[in-house]
């Protein structure tokens, strides 16, 4: 079995295939090692097909078209490039479908997961979409705090439903977050906080400021050519533009986000949770049946501060994650 160590960012493309699916070599970050065959095409993963019917069915709702692959959001023509009002940006309604579940947990993802495990898998019954509005930022997480109550040998997958390039908000990830010492003390304080069940106000993200994680992976070190000292990053943000049929593995403590879509279209992104058959801990039970109800209670009452009386600005502070102040001269 694969031991779940590193940032599993299995989509960015370190070279491009002559072949006709594109497939790539893949970048594996992290301590994880992986085989080249297992990696090979994990671009494209899923049959475009697949993919092309899932849409369909999903954008049966009037308030979501489909112009050129892209989920359009309005009715303005996309070569207008300016931004429609507000107005226009309704919510697309999205049908859940045989086709749709193909798309995202079907027999394509299912082999990848399993291949990466290295035995059977299933998959959590709870399936989320992604929504990102035109204009819409997201603040950075870790994936425990909403799906916490399980196993932690879990891996989430983010498949795209049409192609994301990066201004339209593809997911970033920050590199070997999930094991590096530079973010022990936050995957021991955040990462084990329970939003449904804790008293945390707000929607469960750490900070919406990425800058505020930047120090965190600085390191002294030294130049091997000129000698000299540098600051060495060793929790760079990546991200990189999908396309569909691509698949994204996080493990439930990579700290992640998504770009800003700066687009007048939605970007919609799957995402679904997979762990082994012979996992004695299992999913979160939140998760798992056909009355599941994930955390839509904590949802409708995530800002109830009566419920929820703290800030995570003041978790942090509790936690001793803010930084400290400089020393008075």
């Amino acid at each position: 079995m694969l031991p779940l160590a590193g940032t599993y960012f299995l989509w960015c493309p370190v070279t491009k295939c002559t072949t006709t699916r594109r497939s790539c070599a893949i970048d594996s970050i992290g301590t994880a090692t992986y085989s080249s065959r297992i990696l090979s095409h994990v671009r494209h993963l899923t049959p475009l097909s697949t993919i092309s019917t899932s849409k369909w069915v999903a954008a049966a709702g009037h308030s979501l078209r489909i112009m050129h692959g892209i989920w359009s959001a309005t009715a303005v023509s996309r070569s207008a490039y300016r931004t429609p009002p507000r107005a226009y940006f309704r919510p697309p309604r999205i049908t859940y479908a045989d086709s749709f579940r193909a798309a995202v947990s079907g027999t394509s993802v299912m082999a990848l997961v399993r291949q990466v495990f290295g035995e059977p898998v299933r998959v959590w019954d709870v399936q989320t979409l992604h929504l990102a509005a035109p204009h819409e930022s997201f603040g950075m997480r870790l994936p425990n705090v909403f799906m916490g109550r399980g196993t932690k040998l879990a891996l989430v997958a983010l498949t795209p439903l049409h192609d994301i390039p990066m201004h339209m908000g593809t997911p970033v990830v920050v590199k070997s977050s999930n094991s590096s010492d530079t973010y022990a003390a936050l995957r021991s304080t955040y990462g084990q906080h329970d939003m449904e069940s804790g008293d945390i106000h707000g929607d469960g993200c750490y900070t919406n400021d990425p800058a505020e994680l930047l120090p965190l992976g600085k390191q002294h070190g030294v130049d091997e050519v000129t000698g000299r000292s540098v600051v060495v990053d060793v929790n760079p943000f990546l991200s990189a533009a999908m396309e569909q049929g691509d698949i994204l593995l996080l493990t439930l403590y990579t700290m992640h986000s998504f770009l800003t879509n700066t687009t007048a279209y939605w970007r919609v992104i799957a995402e679904t949770v997979w762990t082994m058959e012979s996992d004695e801990v299992g999913p979160d039970p939140r998760y798992v049946g056909d009355d599941a109800v994930g955390l839509r209670e904590w949802h409708a009452n995530r800002d109830n501060r009566k419920m929820y009386p703290r800030s995570m600005q003041e978790a942090k502070k509790a936690w001793g994650l803010l930084p400290k102040a400089p020393p008075s001269p």
